[in-house]
């Protein structure tokens, strides 16, 4: 075997230079494989790229990713696909940002190649444009890719008609829900939409012409006659009604809550399922308000509740008389499947609450608190149900972290790093795989054993504690061959900015298939910065490109691995 590696070595190509027709230069100067535009698409949608990488800037990625939407949507054959992938993204909750889904349905509709292929795309933005936040990002997207394609609005006769079916499509509870909740988002407001897309009252279902009325005006018809309306209806006034209630609570002159307010507001909150957006700002420091949001059934959706742990910590929630109630709530929320999935909750989005609730301090502002040890807890059991069941491959794995200095860069405008993501994702394998084997690799490797009970902040702290170089991600092959290691899968975690190795990554596979025997092992290569390269050859089915933090990674890594796909 050290003959064939030795040999193998002496054939090769270092990675600064082309060793396959299909290579391009990367990035960071090496030779790796372009990704297919299918494959650049959904991990643009998945992992955005605001910060940029640590070798192509914010603005360079966003304009190549967007220039691979566009090609996508100018072609008639690709655009149902296109089409296909954002949808399946965004309502399969793969993605934990909705902006670069919002931009690509924009360009879809602005740059479809024919009427049906137009038709199509608007088709999609109700169930895409979920929340009126969606909807207005889609609409801001939607003028700038219209102006700068035809110089139009982009408010066409099926835009209007799009629009109206989002509203027509909304029950009257859950209109009211929404308009009230998100009054102004994005620069719109209700008033603007609706006066934008001609919708009349006539096409809403029962109830949801109160709602459009009371976002419009502030307050409902003082004639209205509640005896006349349907059960419906009589439900949406009971609670625009509540909304309107706690808007009229101004502070006292001391700027702060009485206790009659705060005791009125969390009636009104229990009647009715007010939620944090409609509580006045001065009684946001109050323990009961929060304690009652928390416990009151709707009063605080889950994605909202991690949202808001710090500051429910803060006011006092989790301590003093009621906090083992308290502390129960949250940790089964954050403890069931059913929730998490049901509310939509992404991994990162559990990952980053977990990062910033640990560290007891705000990322802005000057908040502070004490974390609760069973939160905490809860927080890293919640990233792994958030991926849902995951089924072991029953294969012989190795997880191969890339921990070199690209790797720094953010995740989509959040606080943890490619390194970070990459850790996390690998506990997911780690914890469900039996023959499982860690390292981490720069321009060298190391022995990095990663148990499948760890927490993932412990994982993220010894990766952080790492010394950082160059990227070889030949090297997991490399090592496996050389050391006699029996590998089924091989599963790279990277940024695939590889150039420092004296082999190219495919070519030390096919090195390793040779000289191990092992002539079906398999290379996945998991993508976490949405850059345009991969260190996979397309021309080989044992070589597949995935994206990081991806909700499907898991589960379809299994059956790669297990020669499913």
């Amino acid at each position: 075997m050290q003959h064939v590696l030795q040999q193998g070595l002496r054939s090769s190509h270092p990675q600064t230079v082309r060793a396959h027709p299909s290579q391009v230069q990367n990035s960071a100067g090496g030779y790796s494989f372009p990704v297919s535009d299918e494959m650049r698409v959904t991990r643009f949608l998945i992992l955005g790229c605001e910060g940029g990488s640590y070798y192509a800037s914010e603005k360079k990625l966003t304009l190549e990713n967007a220039q691979c939407v566009a090609r996508m949507a100018q072609n008639a054959s690709t655009h149902g696909r296109l089409v296909d992938i954002i949808t399946d993204v965004s309502v399969e909750g793969r993605a934990p940002k909705q902006d670069s889904t919002m931009m690509a349905l924009a360009i879809a509709i602005a740059q479809a190649p024919n009427t049906e292929c137009k038709r199509n795309a608007l088709a999609a933005i109700v169930r895409v444009c979920r929340i009126p936040t969606h909807l207005a990002s889609f609409l801001n997207y939607l003028q700038v890719v219209s102006k700068a394609n035809s110089g139009g609005s982009g408010w066409g006769r099926g835009t209007r008609g799009a629009v109206k079916q989002w509203y027509a499509a909304k029950t009257g509870l859950s209109l009211a829900m929404a308009v009230t909740k998100f009054a102004n988002r994005e620069g719109w407001t209700i008033r603007d939409v609706l006066r934008k897309s001609h919708v009349h009252p006539k096409v809403l279902q029962d109830g949801a012409a109160l709602a459009v009325q009371f976002a419009v005006n502030g307050s409902l018809p003082e004639d209205l006659n509640v005896t006349d309306l349907s059960t419906e209806s009589q439900s949406v006034v009971k609670f625009l009604q509540a909304v309107h209630g706690a808007k009229q609570m101004k502070p006292s002159e001391d700027k702060g809550a009485s206790e009659s307010q705060e005791a009125a507001l969390c009636a009104l909150i229990m009647q009715a399922g007010l939620v944090r957006e409609h509580v006045p700002s001065h009684l946001l420091n109050s323990r009961n308000v929060w304690r009652t949001l928390l416990l009151a059934g709707k009063g605080m959706p889950t994605e909202a509740m991690m949202r808001n742990l710090p500051k429910m910590s803060a006011v006092g929630v989790f301590e003093g008389p009621g906090s083992h109630e308290t502390i129960a709530a949250v940790v089964a929320r954050l403890n069931s499947v059913d929730a998490l999935k049901a509310a939509r909750i992404h991994p990162m989005k559990v990952l980053v609450a977990s990062k910033v609730y640990a560290s007891g301090k705000g990322i802005k502002g000057s908040l502070s608190w004490a974390p609760v040890p069973a939160i905490v807890s809860a927080l890293n059991s919640a990233f792994k149900l958030a991926f849902g069941t995951v089924q072991p491959s029953g294969k012989r794995m190795l997880l191969a972290l890339d921990v070199s200095g690209s790797m720094e860069c953010a995740m989509n405008g959040t606080p943890l790093t490619c390194r970070d993501g990459a850790a996390a994702m690998a506990v997911i394998t780690a914890s469900v795989e039996k023959d499982v084997r860690c390292l981490a690799f720069t321009s060298k490797l190391v022995d990095f054993p990663i148990r499948g009970d760890e927490d993932v902040e412990a994982v993220v702290g010894r990766m952080s504690r790492m010394p950082f170089g160059g990227t070889d991600c030949s090297l997991p092959m490399l090592w496996a061959l050389q050391n006699q290691v029996a590998v089924d899968c091989f599963v790279v975690y990277t940024d695939c900015e590889t150039w420092a190795g004296s082999i190219h990554p495919f070519e030390a596979l096919k090195k390793y298939r040779q000289g191990s025997g092992i002539h079906d092992a398999k290379m996945a290569v998991v993508g976490m910065s949405s850059n345009g390269f991969s260190i996979a050859d397309p021309d080989d089915a044992g070589m597949m490109d995935f994206v990081g933090f991806d909700t499907a990674t898991p589960d379809v890594l299994g059956m790669f691995a297990r020669g499913e796909l």
